[in-house]
């Protein structure tokens, strides 16, 4: 900027998004974003909230997460904003297979069908983060993506893989080896 009278106009300006939020809600029950945010020293609060996950028709997945993510951020500010100085982090993430998007697996035998369907064929992973902070008229949002391939997965590993993410939580994630990423 120039000088301090530019200083005091964009402080003027943006004062309300500059100021350090008291406190950091987390819209989201996931235990490896609680885990991410710890390992980076942020204190939060859990806000999970519950948004319509639906998929509108003809949604592109890149798409689809930027809207929940919105969604989530929103919902969980309307119950966390109470004129203290706050910010509420979102986040959702899908992987997508050409069209189709796949959902979280309900079972055993989903979470095998899902990683067989991925078994050497390439995939995209798409996350949005979205930040609701004071000040702020709508959620700040950003989407990133990537493209994944797998080798073939033999069916031990498989069973393997489903087992462990089975006993560690739902939500957690497995990493398979690196020799398994082509």
């Amino acid at each position: 900027f120039g000088g301090k009278r530019s200083t005091r106009w964009f402080k003027r300006k943006y004062h309300r998004l500059v100021m350090a939020p008291e406190i950091l809600y987390l819209a989201s029950a996931s235990p490896r974003r609680r885990e991410l945010l710890g390992q980076i020293g942020v204190r939060f609060e859990p806000r999970p909230v519950t948004v319509d996950e639906s998929r509108q028709p003809r949604e592109a997945a890149r798409d689809y997460v930027l809207r929940l993510a919105r969604a989530k951020a929103e919902t969980a500010w309307a119950l966390v904003s109470r004129g203290v100085p706050a910010a509420v982090l979102a986040a959702d993430t899908a992987v997508a297979v050409g069209d189709s998007i796949l959902g979280k697996p309900r079972d055993r035998s989903e979470a095998l069908a899902i990683l067989e369907q991925l078994s050497a064929r390439t995939h995209d992973v798409f996350t949005a983060v979205a930040l609701r902070i004071d000040g702020g008229a709508t959620a700040l949002a950003k989407v990133v993506d990537c493209e994944l391939r797998l080798s073939t997965l033999p069916v031990p590993l498989v069973g393997f893989a489903v087992d462990f993410a089975g006993n560690r939580g739902a939500d957690e994630t497995v990493v398979l080896p690196r020799q398994l990423l082509t």
